[in-house]
């Protein structure tokens, strides 16, 4: 066994979690993973489980602040629970992982997730069962209606990284997705106001956060995502004019994580320590 495999068994108790998170454990069925009283679906040996290990299981390193210790600031998605927020957008919701950690830790919040490949919905559908409080549509955002090819990442088992673009993808494998422009699903669904945005979408963010009405995106509480090399620095520099932002990248990946607080409440919202 691996010292990486018994952390992983530790951290989640389920050995059968461990071996399905094995690259090239592919099967026909779903495997299940249990996070407090909720049930995760997803496709063993593929990103799926990496999706629930970085975003539900990995431990958190207590941070100290004001003689405080604060939990779980290694997880990917945690953000402060001062945000108290009553709208969350999940911008590329993959299979409700995110938005099911988002229902638990934000009961009273309405979650809107929107995840355009099909397989992926249907997990997102079936994983969101238990959390009435998360609305699934079965879309991509973007700056205009329509269909558009979605290519699948050329990584095996990466079934979270399909992209509209270029980056690291197989253009033999491709499908139509629906296309929404991200503000007018917003105005269609009665969405005035959002607190928290998670946004993961594989080079669409640009796109996506600078359709949405600037007066929405300027009362946002807390934006934070992944960033795919695409109009990164672009989209920074648009969100500077309300936002305080942190970023996390390395060198030689083009990928990065970024939080961003509004500054509207720097007294009031903790950075994430």
């Amino acid at each position: 066994m691996k010292f990486s495999e018994l952390k992983k068994w530790l951290r989640s108790g389920s050995w059968d979690f461990v071996v399905n998170s094995r690259t090239g454990v592919y099967s026909k069925n779903y495997g299940s993973f249990n996070w407090k009283n909720n049930t995760l679906y997803f496709r063993p040996g593929t990103a799926d489980t990496g999706a629930i290990y970085e975003i539900l299981i990995r431990p958190s390193k207590p941070q100290r602040a004001n003689r405080i210790f604060f939990k779980q600031k290694k997880l990917e998605y945690w953000v402060p629970e001062e945000i108290n927020p009553s709208v969350i957008l999940d911008i590329g919701g993959n299979i409700g992982t995110t938005s099911v950690y988002f229902s638990n830790r934000f009961p009273r919040a309405k979650i809107y997730t929107f995840e355009p490949v099909v397989d992926n919905y249907k997990l997102l559908e079936k994983n969101a069962t238990n959390s009435p409080n998360i609305s699934t549509f079965n879309v991509g955002l973007g700056d205009h209606d329509g269909e558009i090819d979605i290519y699948e990442c050329n990584e095996e088992g990466n079934t979270g990284g399909f992209s509209i673009y270029e980056l690291d993808v197989d253009k033999s494998k491709k499908q139509t997705i629906i296309l929404k422009n991200a503000n007018k699903i917003l105005a269609d669904n009665n969405i005035t106001q959002v607190d928290l945005i998670k946004i993961d979408t594989e080079g669409a963010e640009y796109d996506i956060l600078t359709t949405i009405d600037k007066n929405t995106i300027a009362k946002t509480k807390w934006i934070c995502g992944e960033l795919h090399g695409h109009k990164d620095f672009e989209l920074l520099g648009y969100l500077s004019e309300w936002f305080d932002i942190g970023i996390n990248k390395k060198l030689y990946n083009r990928l990065s994580f970024f939080h961003a607080r509004n500054k509207l409440y720097a007294d009031s919202i903790p950075w994430r320590g």
